[in-house]
């Protein structure tokens, strides 16, 4: 399946449980398609990051990196940290790492925009009506936003 147009797949990922199987299923398709890999993570607001029981941090548990957030202060290190877990346990060495902060939709493009993205792969999240409009889904905002392909890999069922 080797396409000489797909050069550079956004693989972006946030702490829940599911970033695991959204890497392996972004680098699939990296390794599919011979193209390269940025590793994303945009920090839009600190309280996901924080151990109040409600935390979103279950990816940092699925990895053995909770103790990350026990014992560092510098959240930019944590994604970093995290980020470099999963380009060792799926990339190589020429993966990008990049941690950002603002709100997700417009750093994601904007990340697109930069490295010429052909592709996005990301996360969904189920949400009840509730918090699905309040919090709005990020994935359908990119969706409406841009013309590049983007494989959604859905998180718990």
């Amino acid at each position: 399946m080797e396409n000489s147009n797909f050069k550079n797949i956004i693989i972006a990922l946030d702490f829940d449980s599911s970033a695991l199987k959204v890497a392996e299923n972004g680098f699939d398709l990296a390794s599919q398609l011979n193209a390269n890999v940025i590793l994303l993570h945009v920090i839009s607001d600190s309280v996901f990051y924080s151990d109040s029981g409600r935390s979103t941090n279950t990816g940092f548990r699925a990895m053995g990196l909770w103790k990350i957030l026990e014992d560092e202060t510098d959240i930019h290190y944590k994604a970093e940290s995290f980020l470099g877990r999963i380009k060792t346990q799926f990339g190589n060495e020429s993966d990008k790492i990049l941690v950002k902060e603002g709100k997700l939709e417009k750093v994601i493009m904007k990340v697109a925009s930069e490295f010429k993205a052909d592709f996005i792969v990301m996360g969904t999240h189920k949400r009840n009506i509730f918090k699905k409009f309040v919090l709005g889904n990020t994935t359908q905002k990119i969706l409406y936003c841009t013309n590049i392909p983007i494989l959604a890999v859905p998180g718990r069922m």
